[in-house]
């Protein structure tokens, strides 16, 4: 496996079709899909963020991206993995490699928000040592956990 910068068309289109099925996977209206999807790879550009696809050969498995939300703290966004290529690994290992990102960045907090029904992800994120925290955002649909890693 690989990960990949999404800096070109084509790991760009890649992201763009793992955003998509993520937040239709939440039932996001329509049009906010649309507007995230079109926004691409805003607001997750470096040097305050990053949009990386993980891919196997030429096949795109998931997702994960990293934004700035305050001064030395990061927010893991987008960790996705297609259906097909869950349980291998991928969704560690793109979290993993936004934590090292974040790190090498200078930031000492990662934050993130995951669903209440993801039983999956938070397993993952508290296994990588992030623990639950108070919200510091409103939810951006759905019951929302909220989590942190001090660095």
């Amino acid at each position: 496996m690989r990960i990949r910068l999404a800096d070109n068309p084509s790991t760009l289109d890649a992201a763009r079709a793992l955003v998509r099925a993520h937040l239709e996977l939440h039932s996001v209206e329509p049009a906010s899909i649309q507007r995230v999807v079109d926004a691409l790879p805003a607001p997750y550009l470096p040097p305050t963020g990053a949009l990386w696809v993980a891919y196997d050969g030429d096949d795109p498995l998931g997702c994960a991206a990293f934004q700035t939300i305050g001064p030395e703290t990061a927010e893991l966004k987008r960790v996705f993995v297609w259906p097909g290529a869950r349980r291998r690994g991928v969704a560690r290992a793109l979290t993993e490699h936004a934590i090292e990102a974040i790190r090498d960045g200078g930031y000492t907090r990662v934050r993130l928000g995951t669903q209440e029904t993801a039983i999956g992800a938070q397993r993952l994120y508290e296994s990588l040592g992030f623990q639950r925290i108070e919200p510091y955002r409103a939810a951006d649909f759905g019951t929302v956990w909220f989590y942190e890693l001090l660095m």
